[in-house]
């Protein structure tokens, strides 16, 4: 007992007992309670609320320009407004929220972790004030709450241009400990590209977007902040949240439903409305033109979603009934789209010279944002792009501001403007691709015609080639630029036929019959035959993409890195080295394609043809081929001479002497691994300097004249080779060169693996054997090219077409021309007397009215379907026909089958009068579409027209399905 008057504490703090931080669980039911009162309070304060738009609505709203709409027009957009005057703030306290029915709250799903306390900002007591009833407000409308959370995270406040405080909540520990939500918005480019060409416009934006957005009431706790007026949590969205745009768009285009994408593509909070393309000015009453009368039906459209998801746009904000608007920094109107202005204004008051590597780059990642609207951006950028490089300078010369200023002027200029792509002109106005392959760079523009006929560029694409590349064939080039353009080009151009225009004859020739020769372009070769294209012959000077075989390549235009491991040329009869390898931070076009649109690939070793990126070492072994024993001698001596200019010494003093031991490791010979242990031998390295695996293995490896060598038991040491072109080298001389002999994959292995070592050797020797020119052209086995996969998206896709000839019967009929679609099997077949062009056109066009959904067909190389009669009806139906090659009649496989199968299903039932077989033909085609398919397990009548089918047996015995 503490004696009365004592000064001793009550216990030291070090005893106090703490309180548990832990969140107090919620449940679901009482989570929606929650949030239905806070619904319920806002309808009650909307309910006693007037009209929010006055007559004036112009003083408070942004309907058209002047001189685009009537009076009747802008009169008619006021008075749908004020109709819909709930669905627009101008306030916090009209501002709207969610309705948690429709479309739940946002929830907040954590890993375990432990609660975090965080000091709030404070303020002096000039702005304090403000501060305060910027809370309160908040409080007001239902944007945040008292708590008792044991959480509390940063905040702070900023100005906003129009001088109001902003309030930011800085969520960083909760974003670590949050479960990512993948959800992306859509890109930029092909957002603002849909919106180009419309006659009208308008962009409606949420006010305080998400403020509207409620958050789940058992996730509140975790937004919790120490603030002025006590303790607040978030009851909405907050802006620093790493999932909340997420969100927020996959919540929008709910909102959105069915008016996506044709009417509406929501952008977080932004919803933007899409005109029609045609500007049809037909008066649907007095004054009132029908293309705005379509626009304003959408708006009414939209406003009435955001009336019953009980959401409200901002009324100073919205933009109604515009002749152009911005998109995403892309100015959209009937003539296309272009940069917006006031973005390529800062451009072009860029400062130049550029003087540091960070100011090179800054201006690059700027001026290539608009890339898609200058043609040949690779090439006038090639001088101020060589600045960045290893070995380049960054003097400014009068060829780099001549390049920057360039770049300003395209961009100021009021001609830069690219057409929307139509997508239904596939027949009339097919896409045109149009590439070029030159020595600096590749470059394509995707063109269409206009309405009118003339062709109009939808977007410009180039890309710099690295200095392995710029080293390939013309060949090689040419077919490197239509392979780049056509994976950026993807989205327009898969499962559209269009016209692909080239210079070079022998790309032509490559493209429809290619020879596997070289597995490199052979591989790029089968990624470009998954398209379908018609190829055009263009003459260079002709070509909008043509240009860069008339560049003249400067030092500065080629990277000047060392070589890791240089590679002989053969001229005049001497061997030279050439220093010229790849950059290791160049990305190439082959990356792209396998590892997606932005890979960085850092290349440190130079790659042969047949492994797959670089085809500059077979003149290398060739040399050591055709020169014997000399070339080899040759290329040992210029590989010493490489590698001792990479030596890294230690000098080590031995014990008990004066004398300096001094130890070599051939660094630059060596990569990942293998370059660790060489180190940890050589003593330039500690054991905790580098990885795991490194101090495991060291045992088992040994230094002999500056080499690392790998120890095995009953083995002398092998040489650990290292950099896939030396690796090649071994390779070629112990199966080409004089040893070789061109023996088979086991003899060449077994030949190396006694003296050398490096990881996924056999694989890489079997390769190499089994890709060996020499070697294919004696062997008996004959390689061809595999048949490419068709893909189909539904039934209806793809319909194959058949004529079969029959023996004639007793009416005079002499063939079979029937249908069968891709997918489900489903057939249709008529018996004919005659083959003519206008009979087989005729039932083709009652096959297609039948089932408009039909989106293409494939028919053999024949007379019967490639006649004018036949092609103008397809074209008047505005139907594709794939025509198969001669050669590869198997294309057309699915219906030849089944051909055969009517044939004998007819000659079954008609057995006793074959005369009669056409009175079978529609039996027979019932059959084979009531009969399951091996490929796809289920009946082909069903999945063509998607319902049950009963058997006519069913009526007779009664099934479960009867």
């Amino acid at each position: 007992m503490i004696p009365e008057g004592s000064v001793r504490k009550y216990k030291p703090v070090g005893k106090k007992a703490k309180p548990v931080s832990i969140l107090v669980e919620t449940s679901k039911e009482e989570a929606m309670e929650k949030e239905e009162e806070i619904l319920r309070a806002k309808r009650e304060a909307r309910a006693t609320e007037g009209q929010r738009i006055p007559d004036e609505v112009e003083d408070t709203m942004k309907i058209g320009v002047e001189g685009f709409l009537t009076t009747e027009e802008t009169q008619l957009i006021r008075k749908a407004c004020q109709e819909f005057h709930l669905t627009f703030a101008f306030n916090d306290r009209q501002k709207g929220r969610l309705d948690a029915k429709l479309v739940p709250p946002v929830r907040i799903h954590t890993v375990q972790h432990e609660c975090w306390n965080d000091k709030g900002s404070a303020y002096e007591f000039g702005i304090a004030a403000k501060v305060n009833d910027l809370l309160r407000a908040k409080i007001d409308s239902f944007v945040a709450k008292p708590t008792a959370s044991p959480y509390a995270n940063k905040w702070f406040v900023f100005r906003k241009p129009n001088k109001t405080l902003r309030w930011i909540q800085d969520l960083q520990k909760l974003n670590a400990v949050t479960i990512r939500d993948a959800g992306s918005l859509p890109q930029t480019d092909l957002l603002a590209e849909s919106h180009a060409r419309r006659s009208i416009y308008s962009l409606v934006d949420l006010y305080s977007g998400y403020d509207q957005l409620p958050l789940d009431a058992r996730d509140r706790p975790y937004i919790a902040m120490h603030t002025l007026v006590g303790q607040l949590q978030m009851q909405v969205t907050p802006m620093g949240f790493t999932n909340a745009v997420a969100e927020t768009q996959r919540r929008m285009l709910a909102v959105a439903g069915d008016m996506f994408p044709e009417k509406c593509e929501p952008y977080i909070d932004d919803n933007p409305v899409k005109g029609a393309r045609y500007k049809d000015e037909t008066e649907v009453q007095p004054g009132v033109r029908k293309f705005v009368w379509d626009h304003l039906q959408d708006i009414k459209d939209l406003l009435q979603r955001f009336l019953v998801y009980n959401i409200t746009a901002s009324g100073p904000k919205s933009i109604l009934a515009f002749p152009e608007v911005t998109i995403l920094g892309f100015r959209c109107g009937a003539y296309g789209r272009k940069p917006d202005p006031a973005k390529t204004d800062k451009i072009s008051q860029w400062p130049t010279p550029l003087r540091t590597t960070t100011e090179v780059r800054a201006f690059l990642r700027v001026v290539g944002f608009w890339r898609i609207f200058i043609k040949g951006f690779a090439k006038i950028a090639e001088p101020i792009r060589a600045m960045i490089r290893e070995g380049g300078t960054m003097d400014w010369t009068e060829d780099r501001e001549e390049a920057a200023q360039t770049l300003k002027d395209i961009l100021s200029s009021d001609q830069v403007t690219l057409a929307a792509p139509c997508f239904n002109g596939e027949v009339g106005r097919p896409f045109i691709l149009e590439t070029d392959g030159g020595p600096l760079a590749v470059e394509g523009v995707l063109i269409q015609r206009s309405e009118e006929g003339k062709e109009r560029p939808i977007k410009f694409e180039s890309r710099t080639l690295n200095s392995a590349e710029r080293r390939y064939s013309q060949f090689k080039k040419e077919v490197l630029a239509i392979l780049h353009c056509l994976k950026t080009f993807q989205a327009y151009l898969f499962e559209r036929r269009f016209i692909l225009r080239i210079d070079p004859t022998n790309v032509v020739g490559a493209l429809k019959n290619y020879k596997p020769i070289d597995p490199t372009v052979g591989k790029w070769i089968g990624f470009i035959w998954q398209f379908d294209y018609k190829i055009e012959r263009i003459a260079g000077l002709r070509n909008r993409a043509d240009g860069f075989s008339r560049v003249c390549i400067t030092p500065e235009g080629v990277e000047d890195t060392k070589p890791i491991d240089a590679f002989l040329e053969y001229e005049g009869g001497t061997l030279v080295v050439d220093n010229e390898m790849a950059d290791p931070a160049i990305t190439t076009v082959v990356a792209e394609l396998r590892e997606g649109l932005v890979t960085t690939v850092r290349r440190k070793e130079e790659k042969d043809s047949w492994g797959a990126e670089v085809g500059a070492r077979e003149e290398l072994m060739a040399m050591i081929v055709e020169g014997g024993r000399d070339s080899v001698m040759t290329l040992a001596e210029a590989w010493a001479q490489k590698e001792c200019k990479y030596l890294v010494n230690l000098n080590r003093e031995e014990q008990g002497t004066d004398q300096k031991k001094q130890e070599f490791f051939l660094i630059q010979m060596y990569e990942g691994v293998f370059k660790e242990i060489g180190l940890l031998l050589v003593g330039n390295k500690q054991p905790m300097e580098v990885s795991p695996k490194a101090r495991e293995e060291v045992e088992k490896y040994v230094l002999r004249n500056d080499h690392l060598f790998k120890k095995e038991e009953g083995m002398i040491p092998r040489r650990v080779v290292c950099g896939r072109s030396r690796q090649l080298d071994v390779i070629q001389a112990m199966h080409d060169g004089l040893a070789g002999g061109h023996r088979s994959s086991k003899g060449t292995l077994a030949k190396i693996v006694p003296l050398y070592f490096w990881p996924r050797m056999a694989g890489m020797v079997a390769t190499y054997c089994q890709t060996c020119l020499i070697c294919q052209e004696r062997s008996a086995v004959q390689v061809y090219e595999p048949l490419r996969p068709t893909r189909v998206l539904g039934p209806g896709h793809l319909v194959h077409l058949d004529l079969a000839v029959m023996p004639v019967s007793t009416d005079g009929f002499r063939y079979i021309l029937d249908a069968r679609d891709n997918l489900s099997g489903y057939v249709e077949a008529v018996a004919l007397k005659k083959k003519t062009g206008k009979v087989v056109a005729d039932w083709v066009e009652d096959f297609y009215l039948r089932h408009p959904f039909v989106r293409r067909f494939i028919a053999d190389n024949r007379t019967k379907f490639v006649n004018q009669e036949v092609l103008n009806k397809l074209k008047t139906l505005c139907v594709p026909i794939k025509i198969t090659e001669p050669h590869h009649p198997e294309a057309n496989a699915p219906v030849e089958g089944v051909t055969g199968l009517l044939k004998n299903t007819i000659a079954k039932l008609a057995a006793d009068n074959l005369g009669s077989w056409p009175r079978f033909l529609k039996q027979a085609v019932f059959a084979e579409n009531m009969t399951p398919k091996r490929t796809t397990g289920c009946i082909p009548a069903e999945l063509w027209y998607g319902r049950e089918i009963n058997f006519p047996i069913e009526a007779l015995v009664p099934t479960f399905h009867t």
